[in-house]
């Protein structure tokens, strides 16, 4: 059985990043070692995503995943979490909460020559 249209599956799983540490605060090395744990345990509940770029491919900045929200129509990086860039292989991995489309994007203004420039009235 081959189907005609793709079908839309309801996938979403709950993911609270951690939060920040206060570098004020000192813990023991279990504790460190627990806390990472926990966190690599609820990031292998999330999709885990790896995409190759071909090697013609430069890119200036890196990008960013971000996904597409159907209910707010805009792209999103709220359910995307762990981008780990690899230049040399030409590889971007990344962990999602929800299926759905994903696209790479990059700041629009970082590649911009007008940085430096000044217009000044000649006397």
């Amino acid at each position: 059985f081959v189907p005609k249209q793709l079908e839309y599956v309801e996938f979403y799983v709950n993911y609270m990043p951690p939060q920040p540490t206060d570098p004020d605060v000192r813990k023991p090395p279990e504790e460190i070692e627990e806390d990472m744990k926990k966190n690599e345990e609820a990031l292998d509940s999330l999709i885990f995503i790896t995409l190759t770029w071909p090697k013609h491919v430069i890119f200036l900045e890196l990008p960013f995943v971000c996904v597409w929200d159907d209910k707010e129509n805009w792209w999103s990086t709220r359910c995307v979490h762990d981008l780990k860039h690899n230049e040399e292989k030409g590889t971007l991995s990344f962990r999602s909460q929800v299926f759905g489309i994903f696209g790479l994007a990059t700041v629009r203004y970082a590649n911009l020559p007008y940085q430096a420039w000044e217009v000044k009235p000649e006397a």
